[in-house]
């Protein structure tokens, strides 16, 4: 009876983690490759590497690599393909094994992983500084190259803008391309978001004329190129409306409101606004929060979760907020709690959150951030749960399984050293599933200290999961 036993409880144990996903990181100056939990790491790339992304299909990855941030593809089983261009910006499609990537001689093109094809949509010095841009040669002193892209969810339009504000949208199945706005050297395109259905893409343009002066405007428009619409004009050195993106019901969008127009000073965080896509006046829904954590929605579309705080500093003044639209934001965690991130389970009943205790002396930053620790609660009241008990890592960047059952989280010990963990959201098990995670940001006097406290883990590892 007790050999039944056993055997049931090892089927339980392997079925709970089994299909847990792919996991790709960086370590040791390579690129490993492993299935979760237990399969044997595979290194697929050598060298200076970051930003590894999944193919939706996780048989490809895309990283980056050395100084001139060129990017490469490589499939999850080791075996490399080579691409025509050398890739300076690319972005896979969120349905499809579908790349879509830029040159540095301003190409625009479109690997298509299951066939091992690559198409071109723009081909390499064919856009001029204005005009008529996909038609004319580029003028030898111009740099109108094909720059930021993005996919519509559905992964039937793709958007790209050039680096002197034209704004373009290609049917990804015909490879047909229609101009929304024509390249103009005074202006450009500023943060694009499509809508979570795929029929609008929200974009912000910004001018600047002879003087200096900046000149904002937040439009949206159909993925069919129709009914363009100008939903916000603050006016000439007003503010700039830093795009966040749409509500999940498709009726609002969210931005920041960037009085300074730069970047520099969106370090501190900045009031949150929502304005309807039909347009008219915005509303104030969160007082300041950091572009660094944008809100984040539930999978009920009603409630998002984000970071009230003041400054860039990651140790003190941090709280976790709810915003129930159209009502402004409430705080959910206490004063002297810090909390600098959160993610919600699949089932939208519990958040993730890293906490640490808040403190406002300078020198006690670092011992601060080694006090991290992911805490469960539900959306509703602050009831904190350790996710594991009698943990003495420092625990951040909470990611769900799809299933709500594990969660994937890095530990840093005490001597700076980072690995990636598998842990089940009930708390009972914990399993190690990297030796060591490293990248260039390491720095041996202060180990994973990033920027103000905050370290991008995304450009350290990827975890696919099958849809």
């Amino acid at each position: 009876m007790r050999w039944i036993l056993l055997i049931i409880l090892c089927i339980c144990w392997t079925v709970a983690w089994a299909n847990s996903g792919r996991l790709a990181y960086i370590a040791d100056g390579a690129l490993w490759v492993r299935a979760l939990p237990d399969g044997a790491p595979r290194a697929v790339a050598h060298g200076t590497i970051d930003s590894p992304s999944w193919s939706p299909s996780g048989n490809w990855l895309s990283y980056e690599t050395d100084s001139a941030r060129h990017i490469l593809l490589v499939r999850s089983d080791g075996k490399s393909m080579p691409t025509p261009k050398v890739m300076t910006g690319a972005s896979w499609s969120p349905v499809a094994d579908l790349l879509a990537y830029t040159t540095a001689r301003g190409g625009l093109f479109l690997f298509d992983g299951k066939k091992g094809t690559t198409h071109t949509l723009v081909s390499e010095g064919t856009m001029n500084r204005d005009g008529n841009d996909l038609h004319l040669p580029l003028p030898a002193d111009a740099d109108n190259y094909p720059e930021a892209i993005t996919w519509a969810p559905d992964g039937r339009t793709m958007a790209f803008s050039t680096i002197y504000g034209g704004l373009f949208l290609c049917n990804t199945r015909t490879h047909a391309l229609k101009t929304i706005h024509r390249s103009v050297s005074s202006r450009y395109i500023d943060h694009m978001d499509w809508s979570d259905n795929g029929r609008r893409l929200a974009y912000v343009t910004v001018w600047m004329n002879q003087d200096g002066d900046h000149h904002a405007n937040l439009w949206r428009i159909n993925a069919d190129s129709t009914n363009r619409r100008l939903l916000l004009d603050p006016g000439r050195e007003a503010y700039r409306p830093w795009l966040s993106g749409w509500t999940p019901d498709g009726r609002s969008l969210l931005f920041y409101l960037n009085q300074s127009f730069g970047v520099s000073g969106m370090g501190d965080g900045a009031p949150l606004m929502v304005i309807s896509e039909q347009g008219g006046t915005p509303r104030k829904v969160a007082s300041v929060t950091p572009v660094t954590r944008p809100p984040i929605f539930s999978s009920r579309g009603h409630m998002a979760a984000l970071i009230d705080s003041h400054g860039r500093e990651t140790w003190y003044g941090r709280r976790l907020a709810i915003i129930r639209l159209p009502h402004r934001e409430s705080v959910l965690s206490p004063h002297g709690v810090n909390v600098t991130g959160a993610a919600w389970s699949p089932d939208g009943k519990i958040l993730a959150c890293e906490v640490a205790p808040e403190r406002r002396i300078p020198e006690e930053d670092l011992a601060v951030l080694a006090r991290r620790r992911i805490v469960l609660t539900p959306p509703g009241r602050w009831r904190p749960r350790r996710l594991r008990a009698g943990s003495q890592y420092r625990e951040e960047h909470p990611e769900w399984s799809r299933d709500g059952r594990h969660l994937l989280i890095v530990r840093i010990d005490k001597d700076h050293r980072a690995a990636l963990w598998l842990v089940s959201a009930d708390g009972a098990s914990a399993r190690q599933v990297t030796q060591s995670l490293q990248t260039l940001d390491w720095d041996e006097s202060d180990g994973w200290f990033g920027w103000y406290g905050l370290v991008n883990w995304d450009m350290h590892y990827a975890w696919w999961q099958r849809p």
